[in-house]
């Protein structure tokens, strides 16, 4: 079965942090650990988190914990800002690869990357989420709810 899952970038920290999504994670420590270790990959390519830093995390703590209740990546939590989020965002320095409004689509997204993370960090493009597993959709539809 295939799921389509249309991600128009907005996310909302409020919610999550209220536990709508759960209880993050997380610690602060190593929460700021992640953000601090993303943000330094991603100036090394001339890209700045900014206010996205914020829906970043609301998507990474919802990652950690549904990754509890099923196998969404086997990326180890210390390696998730290199091997999962600057690798999807760093194509993002080629502005002639993703023009303003551009449409996307991330065939056999998994866990989201690297669409979820493009799509937070554009929210001015069009993602379209593709998965073939209904766990993973159902995982992609609670993030962008």
């Amino acid at each position: 079965m295939i799921l389509f899952l249309d991600f128009d970038g907005v996310l909302h920290p409020a919610r999550a942090v209220m536990g709508q999504h759960g209880p993050e994670l997380a610690g602060n420590g190593s929460l700021f650990m992640w953000v601090e270790q993303l943000t330094e990959l991603l100036a090394g390519h001339g890209i700045e988190l900014g206010a996205h830093a914020e829906e970043l995390k609301v998507y990474h703590n919802m990652l950690l914990q549904w990754n509890t209740k099923m196998d969404l990546t086997n990326v180890a939590p210390e390696e998730m800002a290199l091997r999962h989020y600057a690798d999807s965002l760093v194509p993002l320095k080629n502005a002639s690869w993703f023009a303003r409004g551009t449409s996307m689509i991330d065939v056999g997204t998994g866990a989201g990357f690297p669409g979820m993370a493009i799509g937070i960090m554009r929210p001015d493009m069009k993602i379209m989420l593709l998965d073939s597993l209904k766990k993973r959709c159902d995982f992609l539809s609670a993030v962008v709810d």
